[in-house]
């Protein structure tokens, strides 16, 4: 079970102050801590890291490691909320809200007792696959941390007691314990309340391995969202920014390249201002092409690693890499077929030129690359490469500038051109 949300009660002659902490997904936790955004706490477990940040006026989040057990409060660093680097074995937890409830009228103190009442124990345990931490009954003045997730607390003079609450949104289940977010498209938060801002958030709420069509909000403030696929498998998490099947016509205006399109049931262009927002600091990009024939299934891949999409002041979209660094995969069935000519080369996409994305020039301009080959795309070469050209099953015929061309595969083979199925452009992470 993860544990979306902490709750501190401390019982006071004046009244019950409630203190809420809800867990926020992992956003490049380890690099804040390196830059003194945080500082180490002498807590050890999770409860007392939350309780001695509670203590603090200027504490306004913690982060746990479940690695090593170390306590870490928020010092100096402001928070944005934009995920780049998953950190498996830090949570982060921000301070939601504090409440003030008056105290009932005082009342004969309770027998003392050395174990608590059934429902008691039951309620006060932490039900997860670690080792459960049992709170004993409760005196007027003592303090009681309780992890919780989809529940509502209620007091009573001498112990909590824990009730489940139906308060899952957007179609989020209750499981008794928390809400199972996976099959809201996307939704995450304590109670499936938010869209997630990277991926990433996917795996940190549960969401089982499977591609999920989600709406990403990258600011965590609703202020710019858009739609896109999320890839879950095991720990890692993937972003899909292009799929295309080459079959449509897909020489649009570039304001349309700007913020997205969708094609046909599949077919889709995530939109060049989402790349940039998904990219605030290096990933790694896999362009990938997959067949599916009779005769061959499978796909090839090349991987840029350190990738940033940007816009420069005037408007125009770039890619580069940080370091030049390439990698290459495949995976066909059956595996002993003749897979030359099947492979794309890196220069599919000339990253180690920041290029730039190549729009349809305007009416009385030259034309570009864009015009020629009748796609946009990061071309450095017009008669090198167009990814995004129709395919032959499609369009068949002789061969023309406005047919798939990928450095490396030779479409001329009756293979490659039969078995294609789709290109895609991925973000991990």
């Amino acid at each position: 079970m993860k544990v979306l949300l902490v709750t501190i009660q401390l019982i006071t002659v004046q009244g019950i102050i409630t203190t809420s902490y809800r867990r926020h997904a992992v956003c490049n936790l380890r690099d804040r801590i390196n830059k003194a955004c945080y500082t180490l706490d002498t807590a050890k477990t999770k409860l007392e890291c939350a309780s001695q940040c509670n203590s603090k006026p200027a504490c306004m989040e913690f982060v746990f490691s479940l690695q090593d057990s170390s306590c870490y409060h928020h010092s100096s660093c402001s928070y944005t909320p934009s995920c780049s680097i998953f950190d498996s074995d830090l949570t982060l937890y921000i301070l939601g809200a504090r409440t003030m409830a008056t105290s009932p009228p005082a009342t004969t103190p309770p027998p003392e007792t050395t174990t608590a009442p059934p429902q008691t124990t039951a309620a006060l345990q932490e039900t997860s696959a670690a080792p459960q931490e049992t709170i004993a009954p409760l005196s007027k003045t003592s303090e009681a941390l309780r992890e919780t997730t989809n529940t509502q607390i209620k007091t009573t003079d001498s112990a909590f007691t824990v009730t489940v609450g139906d308060q899952c949104q957007n179609g989020g289940v209750s499981t008794g314990s928390e809400c199972d977010c996976s099959g809201t498209g996307g939704k995450v938060g304590t109670f499936c309340e938010m869209n997630a801002t990277a991926c990433s958030d996917l795996q940190v709420y549960g969401y089982p391995d499977g591609n999920y069509l989600v709406t990403l909000d990258p600011n965590g403030d609703g202020s710019y969202t858009f739609d896109t696929y999320c890839s879950v498998q095991g720990a890692s998490s993937y972003v899909e920014l292009v799929r295309s099947s080459e079959n449509y016509d897909t020489s649009m205006p570039f304001s349309i390249y700007q913020s997205g399109y969708k094609l046909g049931p599949n077919d889709f262009w995530i939109g060049l201002d989402p790349m940039v927002a998904l990219t605030p600091s290096p990933r790694d990009l896999v362009f990938t092409i997959f067949y599916n024939s009779s005769e061959v299934q499978g796909n090839a891949w090349v991987k840029y690693k350190n990738v940033i999409f940007s816009k420069t002041n005037s408007g125009e979209y770039k890619v580069r890499q940080i370091n030049v660094d390439f990698r290459f995969g495949y995976d066909f069935k059956p595996k002993n077929i003749d897979f030359s000519g099947m492979l794309p080369d890196p220069e599919v996409i000339e990253i180690y030129m920041s290029p730039i994305f190549v729009r349809f020039s305007e009416e009385g301009s030259p034309d570009t690359c864009a015009d020629q080959l009748g796609r946009g795309w990061w071309y450095t070469n017009c008669g090198k490469t167009n990814p995004m050209g129709y395919n032959y099953k499609a369009y068949p015929g002789p061969t023309t500038q406005y047919h798939i061309r990928i450095p490396g595969v030779d479409m001329t083979k009756a293979m490659a051109s039969d078995a294609f199925d789709y290109i895609s452009l991925t973000l991990t992470g």
